[in-house]
């Protein structure tokens, strides 16, 4: 069974992006790596505009798991999405 990944939407000149993708690299180590597809809103048009749709996205970086999502960057809540559907600390 292939593991289910939990969708990253980013784009172009979002400093929060940025930011969301420094604190996976750096502070979690890339730990979460195996687990996130990421969906960039220029070389993704079509997949981006239609996870934007589906689930009311209001701001980037967005992070989809089936339904839930979350949206916008804060440390915590990353770390706490992650865990809850990972099930792994870093």
């Amino acid at each position: 069974m292939a593991l289910q990944k939990a969708f990253l939407l980013t784009k172009d000149q979002c400093p929060h992006c940025e930011h969301l993708k420094q604190f996976l690299a750096l502070a979690l180590r890339n730990h979460y790596q195996d687990c996130l597809e990421y969906v960039h809103q220029t070389n993704n048009a079509e997949q981006f505009a239609t996870l934007v749709s589906q689930h009311g996205i209001k701001e980037t970086p967005a992070l989809i798991m089936e339904e839930d999502v979350l949206q916008g960057f804060a440390p915590q809540a990353t770390l706490n999405f992650l865990i809850k559907h990972f099930g792994k600390r870093p």
